[in-house]
């Protein structure tokens, strides 16, 4: 008795000290393999979120409409197929971004200005794409169309709607100018360098020298040609149009920026009373829509939520998109 009373009182046993161990062993493993089944638990859940969740996603907010990234996925194969929003395939995902808000922004806002559209307006626009005179063989048609389109039935109507509306705001502000507008006959000395365009515009004016003579001097040096033939004022870049507008026949501007070039303008003859032709008001329509679209943004709330994995996944149909239209268009030949 008075052995095993010593050895209680000098602590647990070997074989004791062993059992502990091994279960302390295994409480480690168990907690390591937890860890581990919750890292995997984390990975397994990024992987759903980036690569299987995007159709379901929001990741644009127009007003009221909400696009998920498979919307974003199907209208930039579109437009690089079809359409001319894209710019490159890199700028696939911002440009069809970008797209899907002006669409917005002319549903909600046009009508304001040149009346609302409907269903037989979009109904009579696709009439006209199928090159259709009637309603008979529509509905095989557009069937047709929107498979190879790739886009669902409410896609493909609300981006017509959106183009009707683009085109009849395009057709108003074409109407709305004047049978004639300010123009200029210009020649133009365009520079890379500031300091080399001030000296050229110091010889032509202070020196007496002969416009012509500075621009084929610096002809190497040049950007462009210097002859621009008959310019409406209002479609150049606003530095210009200000610079040359108080101008008369004869006169030489002062410096201007653009962009990257400096340049000097000599307006050989003046008309502002000169016939628009159909280029000119075209353009001065695009800039007016260009204007009034810019405006209309800021008051139809975007909400942009994308993720870069988002954006990979969108970018991974696409490029599939493209890859399998082109394998139907070799036949099937890879």
């Amino acid at each position: 008795g008075r052995e095993v009373a010593a050895n209680r009182a000098q602590g647990p046993s070997r074989r004791e000290r062993d059992r502990r161990a091994r279960r302390n062993e295994r409480l480690v493993v168990a907690a390591a393999a937890s860890v581990l089944a919750l890292a995997a638990l984390v990975v397994l859940a990024g992987v759903f979120l980036t690569q299987y969740r995007p159709p379901r996603a929001h990741v644009l907010s127009v007003g009221d409409r909400d696009y998920d990234a498979g919307a974003v996925a199907r209208r930039a194969l579109y437009e690089l197929i079809y359409g001319d929003a894209v710019s490159a395939i890199d700028a696939a995902v911002p440009d069809t971004l970008r797209r899907l808000e002006d669409d917005e922004v002319l549903r909600s806002r046009a009508p304001l200005v040149v009346g609302s559209a409907g269903w037989i307006e979009v109904r009579g626009e696709l009439l006209g794409r199928l090159g259709l005179d009637g309603l008979e063989g529509f509905l095989d048609r557009y069937a047709a169309l929107l498979r190879d389109s790739g886009l669902r039935r409410e896609e493909m109507e609300e981006m017509v709607l959106a183009q009707i509306l683009e085109r009849r705001l395009r057709e108003a502000f074409a109407a709305s100018l004047g049978a004639g507008g300010g123009q200029a006959l210009l020649s133009r000395i365009r520079l890379a360098d500031a300091a080399a365009a001030g000296d050229a515009r110091r010889l032509a004016v202070a020196d007496g020298a002969d416009f012509d003579a500075v621009a084929a001097e610096r002809a190497s040096a040049q950007a462009a040609g210097p002859d621009l033939g008959w310019q409406l004022l209002a479609a150049l870049s606003p530095a210009a149009s200000a610079a040359l507008e108080p101008l008369a026949a004869g006169e030489i501007s002062a410096v201007v920026r653009d962009g990257p070039f400096h340049d000097v303008y000599l307006v050989r003859e003046r008309d502002d009373e000169r016939p628009l032709d159909d280029a000119q008001r075209e353009e001065i329509a695009g800039r007016r829509f260009e204007a009034w679209l810019a405006a209309e943004r800021g008051k139809v709330e975007a909400a942009l939520d994308l993720s870069a994995g988002e954006e990979r996944w969108i970018l991974d149909r696409v490029i599939g998109g493209l890859e399998e239209t082109r394998t139907v268009a070799n036949g099937g030949a890879r």
